[in-house]
Order: structure tokens, then C-alpha cells, then sequence
């Protein structure tokens, strides 16, 4: 294919690796070990690996501090150098990532006998880099039944109206015109999928092996992919959470839901369909065929594809600690011939290009 080889000539080391993780090109390819240590010279990327050393004092911090140290905005926090090395091409099998992730997954095992609500957040991406345990599936089946539930019932209606089932005194005056969810939607047997959830369901969906568990998770897509459920804040308002280990009882921000492209106007999200992508039940749909069709608009004169630029942030899609420099010299490939001035662009090119092709690929598996 020639888009195909275009990003192999012109593609830096993170695109080759990308190709051969996601079968777009053969997995012998390249020397793998050999690009890894291209990678390992990038100054951001070896510190990158040295925050996973920080997580091996866990034992001392308070529990309840262990999730600030998971979600945050700060580049050492887990969530942030995590996915940074995922879309960097580390993957389980790349013997510096294994070495480090260990740590990563006794974290995990005790956040499981305490209750600790950042579960998600550490298994999602674990996930995603291709470390998958069988106590995974045994915290999925904890609450895939209250989301399931929820599906099964088509709850769209998640809102409180009776303002006396509101603890108005207990609701910051800011949010008094925001939505409440009800306290059965919250924690309750009919759970609302929140985005934590949806990306636990369909990045574990491909180790699932029990068919009445992969009917459950088809359900609450099939569910959340609904137009009514479309309808509903991104933001899903607050809710009422009981008093744990963790936090008080009070008023918090429930977390994000899913917001598809081509619904209701919303902005087209490529990381989102990409997600969905991942879905066999998704990709099926005519709302992602009409997604792919809708990206054609963007195919070049050379058959590559070039995005507009605000579908990227600062750093490309690459989450801290990326720079510009750092997505550059990852993604570029130095005998790529291209001026200083055009390697944002180039780069843009180059990721609309794999994220088409990997999309496509994805789709095409499944028929």
C-alpha cells in the first residue's frame, strides 16, 4: 500500500514501532530492540522511565494519597508518562517497559483489597500496553453488572427533578443550576458508564474468553452509542458519594462520559474513534462507517492524510512529558526531508496518516 510505505520511508522510530505493534506492517519489519534504544536516547523518555521508581515507596504514602499520585495533571504522575511511552511504541515484550511496570501491578493488587476508586485509572492503561492479569476480569465483574444494568434498562433519564431527593445544603452554591445525577445512577445498582469504564470494557474486551461477559460489555456500548445517551452532558453533573476510606460524604463531579463525532455536533475526536475503533461492536455500526467516510475529506494528492491542525494540541496528541522537540524526533524520520518550518505539519501528516490506516485495518478485521 502506497500510504503504507510512505510512513515507513518518512516515519522516526514511534511510527515504525506503532506499524509493527498494531499489524499494519509485519512484526519482523524492524529490530525492535534496536528502535527502542533510539528511543532511550531522547533525554524525555529516559526520564520518563524513571518515574515508574517513585511508585516503590507506595507502602509509605497514605492510601488515600495513592490516588493523586495516579491522576494528576503533573508529568510524573502516572497517567500522564504512561500513555506518553504507549504512543511512544512501548508495548509488554520491550524489556525496559516489563522491567518498570511491575511496581505498576502490586500497585494495582492492593488497590483491589482496599476499594481504591483509581482502579480503572492504573488497570486502563496497563491494559492498553498490552499486560493483561486474570484479577483484572475479577475487578471488571465487581461492577460490569450495575453498568449493565443500566444498558439493559436504557436508562436515559439519569437526572433529578425532585429537588427535595437534593441535599441543597450540602451543594456548593456554583453548582445549584448543574445537573444532579440520581443516587441510583451514582453508586447504585443502575451505575452510569462513565469514560473510566467504557475504555476498561474495550481495551480488556480482546482477553474476555466468557461469551455471556463479551455480551454484557456489546450491551452497554451498543448502549452509550445510543443518540439519547449522545444527548447527554459530556460532563455528567454531579452526584451524592457515601462517605469511604477515601473521602467524605458530599457532592463530587462524577466523571466524563462518551462523546462521539458526528453527534449532535460535537467536535470530531479522532483519540475517540480511535477508541472505538478497538470495539468489534462499534466498528460494525453505520455511525463509524460514516466516520471513516467523513475523514476522506482529508486524503492528500499522495494518498496520505492530513487532519486539521486544531484536532492537535501542543504536543500532538503525545500527553507530558512530550515536547515538540521530543514528537519530533520520535516521529520524524531523520532522512525525512522536510524544513524546520514544516515539521509540525509533517508530524500531523504523518499520525492523520497511521491513525486512517489503523482505523481502517481495525474495521476491516472485523468483517
Amino acid at each position: 500500500m502506497e500510504s503504507i510505505q510512505w510512513l515507513m520511508e518518512n516515519g522516526g522510530v514511534s511510527i515504525k514501532l506503532n506499524l509493527m505493534n498494531e499489524g499494519l506492517i509485519d512484526k519482523n519489519s524492524y529490530d525492535a530492540e534496536a528502535l527502542v534504544a533510539e528511543l532511550l536516547k531522547i533525554e524525555k523518555v529516559e526520564t520518563a522511565l524513571t518515574y515508574f521508581d517513585r511508585y516503590k515507596e507506595y507502602k509509605t504514602w497514605r492510601t488515600k494519597d495513592i490516588g493523586s499520585e495516579i491522576h494528576n495533571c503533573y508529568e510524573n504522575c502516572y497517567e500522564m508518562f504512561m500513555p506518553f511511552l504507549i504512543r511512544l511504541g512501548f508495548r509488554a515484550g520491550t524489556p525496559v517497559l516489563d522491567d518498570k511496570v511491575g511496581i505498576i501491578r502490586e500497585i494495582y493488587r492492593y488497590l483491589m483489597t482496599v476499594g481504591n476508586e483509581y482502579i480503572s485509572n492504573v488497570v486502563m492503561y496497563l491494559l492498553e500496553a498490552g499486560y493483561y492479569d486474570s484479577d483484572m476480569t475479577v475487578f471488571l465483574e465487581r461492577w460490569l453488572d450495575k453498568i449493565y444494568n443500566t444498558a439493559e434498562h436504557q436508562c436515559f433519564d439519569i437526572y433529578e427533578t425532585d429537588p427535595t431527593r437534593i441535599k441543597q445544603s450540602k451543594l456548593p452554591k456554583q453548582w445549584k443550576d448543574d445537573p444532579i445525577l440520581k443516587d441510583i445512577h451514582v453508586e447504585g445498582e443502575l451505575t452510569v458508564p462513565t469514560i473510566y469504564h467504557i475504555r476498561y470494557i474495550i481495551d480488556i474486551y480482546k482477553y474476555i474468553e466468557d461469551k455471556t461477559i463479551k455480551e454484557k460489555i456489546d450491551t452497554i456500548l451498543k448502549y452509550v452509542m445510543h443518540p439519547q445517551f449522545q444527548k447527554l452532558r459530556g460532563n455528567l453533573g454531579y452526584g451524592w458519594f457515601k462517605e469511604t476510606e477515601f473521602n467524605r460524604s458530599a457532592y463530587y463531579a462524577c466523571s466524563g462520559s462518551l462523546k462521539l463525532p458526528l453527534y449532535d455536533g460535537n467536535k470530531f475526536n479522532k483519540d475517540t474513534l480511535e477508541l472505538m475503533s478497538k470495539s468489534p461492536i462499534a466498528v460494525k455500526t453505520e455511525w463509524y462507517q460514516n466516520c471513516i467516510d467523513y475523514l476522506e475529506q482529508y486524503i492528500t494528492e499522495r494518498n496520505t492524510y492530513m487532519f486539521p491542525d486544531n484536532w492537535f494540541d501542543s504536543t500532538l496528541g503525545i500527553p507530558r512529558p512530550a515536547t515538540t522537540t521530543v514528537v519530533y524526533d520520535a516521529f520524524i524520520s531523520k532522512n525525512a526531508k522536510i524544513k524546520r518550518n514544516e515539521k509540525r505539519s509533517f508530524v500531523i501528516e504523518l499520525l492523520s496518516t497511521y491513525y486512517v490506516l489503523l482505523m481502517k485495518k481495525r474495521m476491516e478485521h472485523t468483517k
